[in-house]
């Protein structure tokens, strides 16, 4: 592969101005886009430009691994490192110093970890860091909420066009870390439950006419190949009102039609397959799909079951094991889909009850009772909330931690299902409370 230029745009700063004037103790500060991971090949040059404010009587230092190569704002060097390196940018003006450090990765051949059962990860494409994944704790990765299909047929690539992470250079990070990544394809929903709008099926509605399906199609590959995409995972509409997809016959073509256009080997490492997978949620609704899908089972790798959502009158658990097991084998009993093709989905985040003394509860106004939050927000109020699976707050705050993780990720293996998955990854801890962590030692990875 030819050599590259990696360039960093400069952020625009009001206070470089002739006339602006700063203390001699005034901290400078740094302005550039800069990521904390990335991955480069030797021959490589980087070149980063960026603004430093205050800059007048500023020293600068250009360090690899502590080693100084530069003593200039501006940096161009070209990758001679054979191993992976540490890059730091230091400013001291007046003895008041800043930096910015990033980890160099050297790209390497794309060679998939060995595992146990599968251990997936989805991740907010709008809004994840690079800090909120666990490559160690994982074997895909699902760049979820990203390509949101319109009823027109047109789709919204969201998180492609984020200053502090490049889609190639997160996707490079993966496959150092023998990681496969899966761009998800899917209809309007709540970013946080996973949960379709009621009564909105833009992704059904787009796909009934055979000239968008193909149009669709050819947009998402496009996406895929250039940025080189391990898979597809499709998170098709939910029905919610009986009768809805009432045309399930143009479901299954489309669901034929991107099996089929889809390359059949990956991009990066063409001994390692092109993965299609597809994602359901719970409860009646799946009738409403099954007849699309039991037909093309066959078609996709795996398919993913969120097992997690299920509100009630009653406060009660939103994931709890019977919805874990019982949609599971929803698809196994109904649809035909090989148990190791299964990858149940656990939640990242609770379902808060709060019925502030109302007794008149109704599937009408439930909302106004009922509040979700991240499992990473559930810790920064209840530090050991990992180890149960419920709190008494409100009228009850329910959540999977270890226990349910546990139970959860045995089910998996004495079932004899593929893996096991995490809705979202950002909204899991960072520490020894992560329930992704948790989950792949359970799974025996």
């Amino acid at each position: 592969m030819a050599a590259a230029v990696l360039s960093v745009s400069l952020w625009s700063c009001d206070d470089q101005s002739s006339q602006a004037f700063f203390a001699d103790d005034e901290l400078p500060k740094i302005f550039m886009e800069w990521s904390n991971v990335q991955v480069v090949e030797e021959g490589d040059e980087i070149v980063f430009n960026p603004i430093v404010s205050p800059a007048d009587g500023a020293n600068f230092s250009w360090t690899i691994n502590g080693v100084e190569i530069a003593n200039t704002r501006e940096l161009r060097h070209v990758v001679t490192e054979t191993e992976d390196f540490v890059l730091r940018f230091d400013v001291e003006r007046n003895g008041i110093r800043t930096h910015r450090v990033a980890d160099f990765m050297i790209r390497r051949v794309f060679v998939p970890k060995p595992y146990n059962k599968k251990s997936v990860a989805f991740v907010n494409a709008a809004t994840v860091l690079m800090s909120d994944i666990h490559w160690e704790s994982i074997t895909h990765l699902v760049w979820a909420s990203s390509a949101i299909v319109d009823a027109d047929g047109s789709i919204d690539f969201i998180g492609f066009d984020r200053a502090d992470i490049d889609i190639e250079n997160l996707i490079a990070v993966a496959h150092n870390n023998g990681v496969f990544v899966l761009l998800d394809v899917a209809g309007a929903h709540n970013s946080l439950t996973a949960g379709h709008f009621w009564g909105s099926w833009p992704f059904y509605d787009a796909i009934l006419d055979g000239a968008r399906r193909t149009t669709i199609i050819n947009n998402i590959l496009a996406v895929v190949e250039e940025y080189g995409f391990d898979g597809i995972n499709i998170y098709f509409d939910r029905e919610s009102v009986n009768g809805a997809f009432a045309e399930p016959t143009a479901v299954r073509a489309f669901f034929d039609e991107i099996a089929d256009a889809a390359p059949i080997n990956n991009l990066s490492n063409p001994e390692q397959p092109f993965f299609m997978t597809m994602s359901m949620y719970i409860g009646w609704t799946n009738w409403g799909l099954l007849p699309a899908v039991a037909p093309v089972n066959d078609r996709f790798d795996w398919y993913h079951v969120f097992a997690f959502g299920a509100e009630d009158l009653t406060p009660a658990p939103h994931s709890s094991m019977w919805q874990f097991t019982s949609n599971t084998e929803f698809w196994i009993n109904n649809a035909g889909i090989p148990a190791d093709r299964m990858v149940p989905v656990a939640p990242a985040f609770g379902l808060k009850y709060d019925f502030q003394g109302e007794t008149d509860i109704t599937w009408g106004n439930l909302w106004m009772f009922t509040e979700y939050m991240s499992f990473r927000d559930i810790l920064a109020t209840h530090p050991n909330a990992y180890q149960v699976n419920s709190l008494p707050v409100g009228d009850g705050l329910f959540f999977d931690g270890f226990p349910a993780i546990d139970e959860k990720a045995a089910a998996v293996i004495s079932n004899g299902w593929g893996g096991m998955g995490l809705w979202k990854a950002d909204f899991d801890a960072n520490d020894h409370r992560s329930l992704l962590r948790r989950m792949n030692q359970e799974l025996g990875n």
